[in-house]
């Protein structure tokens, strides 16, 4: 009977821990909502206002043409890519500065458009800038999937928010792995000139203002970004119950064997 009740502890524990990405009705799982994923290994569930009942993608009402053919399109992409559509409308919504726009270009940078192409990129997608910021929404689109498709054979994998923001922002850091390294300065690897010039033009990822922009930095900078957005953070505490009951059962389990073995000696 006692090995009985053993078992079944481990097997709670189990289920537990196979369903730690839980939801309900009002609280989701980060992964679920189809919003920025920080560059952290916390957990997190959050109360997401922006999704609908009608399943709307992430401000899809932001888009100013096309809507149905744009959300269609966006749709299309994430399936070839290996990610969610939320997640690209995400990138896509910020990289543009809130407007969808094709023609948007960064007064610092230059790069233009829906995922704020750079010159090199623009080149490597055949094409060039000009031409990019004449073409409509739609059209361009077709040049955001050869970008992410181009990374994708490249190594890039897509399956987080946070992936596609930086395969947006700096691609070497995923491909070469130094995402995993909070302290990572962005450019400091070619040079500290071109960390400085990153940050300048990026300068609201620099919040310490120190002149550079780390992995700290980013993850910091999106964790910021729920709160402007009115979202609620919590921490999911489901793995922690999962934990307390794989250690309660191995407790339990070390007692048991401790009064079998005394009983033994008794005897």
């Amino acid at each position: 009977m006692k090995k009985f009740i053993f078992l079944l502890m481990i097997l709670f524990s189990i289920t537990v821990a196979a369903n730690a990405n839980f939801s309900s009705k009002n609280i989701v799982n980060y992964d679920d909502i189809g919003f920025y994923q920080v560059l952290s290994n916390q957990n997190l569930s959050i109360i997401n206002p922006l999704q609908t009942a009608s399943k709307m993608l992430l401000f899809e009402n932001k888009i100013p043409q096309n809507r149905t053919l744009f959300v269609n399109k966006v749709k299309q992409i994430a399936r070839k890519i290996g990610t969610k559509p939320d997640y690209l409308m995400a990138v896509m919504y910020h990289e543009s500065a809130r407007t969808f726009s094709p023609s948007i270009t960064n007064p610092h940078s230059g790069a233009v458009g829906l995922i704020q192409f750079m010159p090199d990129t623009a080149t490597d997608l055949n094409t060039t800038l000009y031409k990019l910021k004449k073409m409509s929404n739609l059209t361009q689109l077709n040049y955001v999937e050869k970008y992410y498709l181009m990374w994708k054979k490249r190594g890039a994998t897509f399956d987080k928010p946070y992936k596609l923001f930086l395969t947006t922002f700096y691609p070497a850091s995923l491909t070469k792995g130094w995402v995993n390294n909070k302290n990572y300065i962005f450019g400091k690897e070619k040079s500290d000139n071109r960390a400085r010039q990153i940050a300048k033009q990026n300068s609201g990822f620099d919040l310490d203002k120190d002149g550079y922009i780390s992995v700290k930095d980013y993850e910091k900078y999106h964790n910021n970004l729920f709160l402007k957005y009115g979202l609620k953070v919590k921490k999911n505490i489901v793995p922690v119950l999962a934990g307390v009951g794989i250690a309660g059962g191995v407790i339990w389990y070390g007692i048991y064997k401790y009064r079998k073995e005394a009983k033994k000696y008794k005897s």
